[in-house]
């Protein structure tokens, strides 16, 4: 099999095993290493969707280092405040914290924004279209994060009650970084963000299902 062959396969299969290693380790007796592991299985998925980014410009820098700042300090805001998702403060699980917000957070807004651009500049619509339709997605992907976040110390509300203002906040949220997705990269497109994205739902949903079993 020649590299460009292995190039084309290989990554979609390493991101959807990784995943499912992550589901059934999390839900297995070796819950707490893979625990341990989610922020760095992040950044692995992160740089491995990023090898395929067509053009390492300006413009995608400035992207990168926009919604990875903004994103972050949304949720230092966010926790500071309870103004934006609501009153809640994270746990351990997802690492490094700085100004009581895991960094690795800023990177996530960044790939879910990032792969979802990419995802619908496959599709012919105006960039209003596709960002309305990407912040709903994006929004029911929280659905399934919201009912793991508790249980595995991602973060925590206050007494236990996910507001409808925090899905409000990342449908806003995700709109406005969608619309700044577009007019930085413009048309860019991505063949390992539908994989990703895929993942997401993959992990989350298969978690929130063997919950209800």
């Amino acid at each position: 099999m020649s590299w460009e062959t292995r190039k084309h396969y290989y990554p979609p299969i390493i991101l959807i095993n990784s995943h499912l290693c992550g589901l059934f380790g999390l839900l297995s007796s070796w819950k707490t290493l893979f625990l341990w592991l989610t922020p760095f299985s992040l950044i692995f998925s992160a740089t491995l969707v990023f090898i395929y980014q067509p053009n390492f410009n300006r413009r995608f820098f400035l992207l990168a280092i926009s919604l990875f700042l903004l994103g972050f300090f949304a949720e230092v805001s966010g926790v500071e405040t309870g103004l934006i998702f609501g009153n809640y403060s994270y746990g351990k699980t997802l690492g490094i914290m700085w100004l009581n917000v895991p960094i690795v957070m800023g990177l996530n807004w960044l790939i879910l924004i990032y792969c979802m651009g990419s995802f619908l500049n496959r599709f012919p619509y105006h960039n209003l279209i596709k960002s309305f339709i990407g912040a709903a997605v994006l929004m029911t992907l929280d659905l399934f994060i919201e009912q793991v976040a508790i249980r595995y110390d991602f973060w925590h509300w206050q007494d236990n009650i996910i507001p409808i203002q925090n899905f409000v906040a990342w449908y806003v949220l995700s709109f406005v970084f969608l619309m700044i997705y577009f007019t930085f990269l413009g048309n860019t497109t991505n063949r390992l963000a539908a994989v990703f994205l895929g993942t997401q739902f993959l992990f989350f949903g298969g978690i929130v299902l063997f919950q209800k079993l």
